[in-house]
């Protein structure tokens, strides 16, 4: 099972804890409460060559790309019909007044 979030930021703290990737447990989740103990918990987790695995593909996934393109951003002249520059044009400055409130968010959560 492949879990990717929305964007890469915090993708590696959360799923290079093994524990937080279920396709890594190799025992299926129990269907009752109470029904586990500390030797069904041990016998659950990944052996260290699966985890160490899922750590270096998770590291993989969550790194940038030199010349990577973002939301929003083309480089070439892929589209030259006014109504589609336009809507290009409109989508950016959404995306700046978005990044503008985040950003603003964040800072109040310092």
């Amino acid at each position: 099972m492949l879990l990717l979030t929305s964007d890469r930021w915090d993708e590696f703290d959360w799923f290079a804890w093994v524990p937080n990737s279920p396709s890594t447990m190799r025992k299926p989740p129990p269907t009752q409460k109470g029904q586990v103990d500390m030797k069904y918990i041990m016998e659950s987790l990944p052996d260290r060559g699966r985890a160490s695995w899922h750590v270096g593909a998770v590291w993989a996934l969550s790194q940038f790309q030199d010349g990577e393109l973002f939301l929003g951003v083309y480089p070439d002249k892929y589209f030259t019909e006014q109504p589609v520059m336009e809507a290009t044009t409109t989508f950016r400055k959404k995306l700046v007044e978005v990044t503008n409130i985040i950003k603003s968010r964040n800072e109040k959560l310092k």
